[in-house]
């Protein structure tokens, strides 16, 4: 910034102005610019120390001057303005035509493209994907090269290798090295580690989280969990703008992410990670080789690809269709096979004795590898998606396990030496279709002092289980299923000691059965940080402590079926924070008010399934904030919600199996709906018409817990 500085300042004078003269030059160039009118642009600033060195530079006021700053980083960009509208944001790339005339413009000496290189450029920007950054850097390259459709075709077959190999690349090496180097060093690994998911992949948070645990990316800090410290490296990766976020929650969180392909080929030459790719064209020692990524088609023959399968601390396994793999390659591993595909996987794991991290989601596995548990040092295992039904009870022998997922197996039971695993964090079992949650011994689960995360673990008249859940003070999301009226007292009793609890969804045995939550000493000892609640299950009431959950932006209530003289909204109506609110089987009753000046910050309702209901009336300022109403099979319901009119923020309105008396008096009303320029949208999830609306079926075997 300080040559940068005399730069601006021998534009005035012709002498070179020296940094160690008595003047200080930034008060000379404030001097300098008083009483004028300019435009200042100040490109790639990387930090608000920079920003704040030059802002003592200008003179306080500025006649109308502009400046504009250009930056990766968005504290920067936030930093010296006061609103938003003054921010313009590019992170989310530009349309296809924004993105074409940038590219011709940098390409091109007169803007225009060749019909020749059309197909060619536009397979290129696809690969930029919107980026205005990859965008003008591919350009400028391109610029440089002879405007024939081979040389093109090859620059494109290149925006994926690896960028110190190919000269081509080396100017993309330049540009994004600074943007790494200005990393701080515990985002270095964090960043460089996203090369192990292929292109296009979109990350979960969750999974992406549990893993830079597992490696030990993450630092911990005092008062937060290495998870939550996660997130805020997450944060800082997509503030830098090399992470883009893909998805976000209704809390405005992160859902999941992804990195460019133009990116994901940078951290490819850093040999940080390693895919099968890089290996099949030996571009990397095989011996050298620590963190690989491989298709679950490949990943069973490693044992002859010629890698030292013994240096190996990371194997992850991702699902790519038949036809994307190199069938010459699978030939090549395979060699002259005698043994069956698991005899071969199994020699694989015998060989990498020393992971900490196997990640075979997608791998079509029918029997948990009896050669994992042999993997002592394992801190992370995911068998998610396999087609698994039994763990071993050797399990308990992998004692630094910290992350278990056997998410949609077939795994419906645990032995009991699971809880011999005292550092488990994450224990994720079910939500297989059909199958509602898995049995646990009750046995010794209170030893497991370190878990986070626990679902979906059924009840099933088992109250050891529920006075275990007591003893794990420290879990943050927990699923059960199968609970009874009888077990309220002692889930209660559990519940309350549970004061980090972020996640809570509980399943009675039936639509039948009751559940009884009425039971904590106070309402002021429930799980007050609780974000998320699911009920399904009979209620006779809301239960009294859920207007005390503060910090709640997400319920579900499903076969409450509350009667009509119980006040059934007044429990939610103040919730402050309260965003999404699904109801299903909640109330018998034929009217349904939500009151003036209730429900400030929702977002999204989805009533279902009233079939008494023949009335729903939103009052003035009710709901001020509602973007989603979803009304779907309540068959007594035969006109609009009265007051819809008052919903000005309301941008879909979703209709799904609705009497025909609806569907006709929605009609009746489309003009206005229209003019208020709200999206109707119909779907059926029973009838023959197909919509590309999809509705999520909140049996538990289909509970989702961010994870």
């Amino acid at each position: 910034m300080e040559d940068l500085l005399l730069a601006m300042l021998n534009n005035f004078e012709a002498t070179t102005l020296d940094l160690h003269q008595e003047q200080d030059p930034r008060s000379k160039l404030s001097l300098l610019l008083q009483h004028k009118r300019f435009l200042l642009v100040l490109d790639n600033v990387w930090s608000k120390q920079d920003w704040e060195f030059f802002v003592c530079s200008l003179p306080k006021g500025l006649c109308g001057s502009k400046i504009i700053i250009i930056t990766r980083n968005s504290d920067v960009a936030s930093f010296p303005v006061k609103s938003s509208e003054y921010i313009h944001d590019l992170s989310t790339g530009l349309s296809f035509k924004e993105a074409h005339d940038l590219f011709c413009k940098k390409a091109f000496q007169d803007g225009i493209c060749p019909p020749e290189l059309e197909e060619c450029s536009r397979k290129i920007l696809n690969k930029c994907e919107g980026s205005p950054f990859a965008i003008s850097t591919v350009g400028t390259v391109l610029a440089t090269k002879p405007q024939t459709k081979n040389e093109w075709e090859e620059l494109h077959d290149t925006l994926t290798s690896n960028f110190t190999a190919d000269p081509k690349l080396l100017v993309l090496s330049r540009i994004f090295q600074p943007c790494y180097r200005d990393l701080q060093s515990h985002l270095k690994s964090c960043f460089l580690y996203l090369g192990i998911f292929p292109e296009d992949y979109y990350i979960r948070r969750g999974r992406l989280f549990r893993l830079w645990v597992a490696e030990g990316f993450v630092e911990p800090t005092a008062g937060l969990t290495v998870e939550e410290v996660a997130e805020q490296y997450l944060n800082e990766l997509i503030d830098s703008n090399l992470v883009q976020a893909s998805s976000w929650g209704i809390d405005g969180r992160v859902k999941s992410c992804r990195i460019s392909n133009i990116v994901r080929a940078f951290i490819m030459s850093q040999k940080f990670v390693t895919d099968s790719e890089t290996i099949w064209c030996r571009q990397t020692e095989v011996d050298k080789v620590r963190r690989l990524s491989a298709p679950n088609l490949i990943i069973k023959y490693l044992s002859n690809s010629g890698i030292d399968l013994n240096g190996i601390r990371t194997l992850q396994s991702y699902k790519k269709g038949s036809s994307g793999l190199d069938l010459n390659v699978i030939r090549t591993l395979q060699g002259h096979k005698k043994e069956n595909s698991d005899s071969q996987f199994a020699m694989v794991l015998k060989t990498t004795r020393f992971l900490r991290v196997l990640d075979l989601q997608g791998v079509p596995l029918e029997k948990f590898p009896s050669s994992v548990v042999g993997l002592t040092l394992l801190k992370y295992l995911s068998l998610r998606k396999s087609q698994i039904k039994t763990v071993p009870q050797s399990i308990e022998k992998l004692l630094f396990l910290e992350t278990l997922d056997l998410k949609y197996t077939r795994v419906t039971h645990l032995p009991e030496e699971i809880c011999k695993l005292v550092r488990l964090r994450h224990l994720l079992v079910c939500n297989n279709p059909g199958s509602g949650g898995v049995t646990l011994s009750a046995g010794n689960l209170g030893a497991l002092s370190s878990i986070q995360n626990l679902s979906l673990v059924k009840v099933e008249n088992d109250r050891r289980i529920l006075k275990a859940l007591g003893k794990l003070i420290g879990l943050r999301k927990l699923g059960l299923t199968d609970v009874r009226k009888e077990d309220g007292v002692e889930l209660c009793c559990s519940l309350q000691k549970m004061e980090n609890l972020s996640s809570f969804d509980v399943a009675s045995t039936s639509k039948d059965e009751y559940l009884d939550l009425d039971h904590m000493q106070s309402p002021l000892v429930a799980p007050l940080y609780l974000e998320r609640l699911f009920l399904i299950g009979r209620l006779e009431r809301v239960p009294k402590w859920i207007p005390e959950l503060t910090s709640l932006t997400k319920i579900l209530l499903k076969w409450s079926r509350v009667k009509p003289h119980v006040n059934s909204l007044e429990a939610l109506e103040s919730l402050p924070n309260l965003m999404e609110l699904t109801l299903v089987q909640f109330y018998t009753g034929k009217k349904l008010v939500f009151k003036a000046q209730t429900f400030k910050k929702l977002m999204i309702l989805r009533i279902e399934e009233f079939d008494e209901l023949n009335l729903m009336k939103v009052e003035s300022q009710a709901m001020p904030m509602l973007k989603k109403l979803i009304i779907s099979r309540c068959q007594g319901l035969d006109s609009l919600p009265w007051g819809i009119t008052g919903l000005i923020q309301l941008e879909e309105l979703i209709e799904s199996d609705m009497p025909d008396k609806f569907i006709a008096n929605l009609q009746k009303h489309s003009a206005a709906l229209e003019m208020m320029q709200i999206r109707v949208i119909h779907s059926s999830k029973t009838g023959s018409n197909q919509s590309s609306t999809r509705f999520q079926d909140f049996s538990p075997s289909n509970w989702h817990l961010e994870s």
